[in-house]
């Protein structure tokens, strides 16, 4: 099929064995741990938003034995590798900025180091909120982009030549944003309205964290390394506060 490309095939992420995608591998051990204890038993209904070519939605699928899989992300594209190497998933374009109005629930539902990516992260809450069914459950996974952790990423990626032109213009915007960072102020000041964001560079989870608190949402969340995971329950009588 010829060789792929890592804007098509975010797997490759996953499966290269070099240190540098280290992170990668052991965040995918840890949501196949999380899935795995928010599920009692084979399920009929799974959905993963921002799928990419389905190989994180088949690694959930086969570990929680989900009878009926659904790849959800914003490209067609996305899907050209993915409907031959998982012909079992039912692959569909969403664009999370946007009502989805998709007419159907999952009991999980999934969506890993994807809001970082989408122009209004609460329309795309609103939407995997919608698609949870009663009594199931929505497992996220956002990355830290503040603190040590942020500012220790924020670095290494200017040695490494990221374009810092994604910001919005201002003076000297690298040196406020690394202010921003160091003061622990929300980076967040620094995305302005747009469909969607190509780096991680403006994403603060304690936004997803208020976010869910204001609309009263039952969630559990905790840091673990370069990533933080929550488990949501919309259907939960009381919120529960994060670790």
């Amino acid at each position: 099929m010829g060789s792929m490309s890592l804007a098509l095939d975010h797997s490759l992420t996953y499966r290269d064995r070099r240190l540098r995608n280290l992170p990668h591998r052991l965040r995918l051990r840890a949501i196949l741990r999380l899935v795995r204890a928010s599920v009692a038993g084979p399920i009929d209904g799974y959905a993963d938003f921002g799928c990419s070519n389905g190989f994180i939605t088949h690694q959930v699928r086969t570990a929680i034995g989900a009878r009926d899989a659904w790849g959800f992300d914003h490209q067609e594209s996305h899907f050209d590798t993915g409907r031959d190497l998982y012909p079992d998933i039912r692959f569909q374009t969403v664009n999370l900025n946007r009502p989805a109005d998709l007419a159907m629930a999952f009991d999980l539902v999934t969506c890993f180091e994807t809001l970082e990516h989408v122009g209004d992260f609460k329309a795309a809450v609103d939407n995997l909120l919608a698609a949870v069914a009663d009594d199931g459950v929505l497992v996220l996974s956002v990355p830290i982009e503040i603190g040590a952790i942020g500012l220790a990423k924020f670095v290494a990626k200017l040695a490494l030549g990221y374009d810092l032109r994604e910001l919005p213009p201002r003076p000297r915007r690298g040196l406020a944003y690394l202010g921003q960072l160091v003061s622990g102020r929300r980076i967040s000041a620094f995305r302005d309205a747009r469909d969607g964001w190509g780096t991680h560079f403006g994403f603060d989870y304690r936004d997803l964290d208020d976010f869910l608190k204001s609309r009263g949402i039952a969630y559990r969340a905790w840091n673990s390394a370069t990533t933080r995971f929550f488990v949501i329950k919309p259907a939960g009588a009381a919120r529960t506060t994060p670790d």
